[in-house]
């Protein structure tokens, strides 16, 4: 949020003599050109979005407006310093194994019925057909590849191997 309102103040300072290189990037990259006063409303309309999402799920609002508010103010020196320390401090023990990360079929499955539930949630609130239908186009396409490790994993799951079968036949 910082970053966008930095942009939007840094672009209005540009003086009518540099308007020429905004044209110019206009026809290169017209996407990122344009009109950047209208960053509040969008702001207002992030912090909307991010507080019905978050009380779906059980957040808070008035937590979510004061982390917000927080991370509005500037850092005085002494938290940039302590940050830096406590990075710095932050040593990380070599001997301690890594746990190990399965993706198992049913966490597969978990996180696909989270995501079809987030899908049919947005369809369901959601008055613009064309947004929710791009999210809903652009989320597949990003779990395909998880789909398709469901697939493989079941097909493995389905398929013994020769051992198996020919010991559970002599038995």
């Amino acid at each position: 949020m910082k970053a966008i309102k930095n942009t939007d103040e840094a672009l209005n300072e540009v003086t009518q003599s540099c308007m020429c290189m905004k044209g110019i990037w206009k026809r290169l990259f017209g996407e990122i050109v344009g009109n950047h006063t209208n960053y509040e409303n969008d702001i207002q309309n992030i912090i909307k979005e991010i507080s019905f999402i978050a009380t779906s799920g059980g957040i808070d609002v008035d937590d979510i407006r004061t982390l917000l508010k927080s991370h509005g103010e500037p850092l005085t020196n002494e938290e940039l310093q302590e940050m830096n320390c406590n990075t710095k401090s932050q040593e990380y023990d070599v001997s301690e194994p890594v746990p190990v990360r399965k993706l198992s079929v049913k966490i597969i499955e978990k996180a696909l019925s989270l995501h079809n539930q987030c899908m049919e949630l947005l369809e369901e609130n959601d008055e613009d057909y064309e947004r929710v239908s791009a999210v809903k186009r652009g989320c597949a396409g990003l779990f395909d590849s998880y789909r398709q490790i469901l697939h493989n994993k079941r097909r493995e799951a389905k398929q013994g191997n020769l051992d198996s079968f020919l010991q559970s036949e002599t038995k």
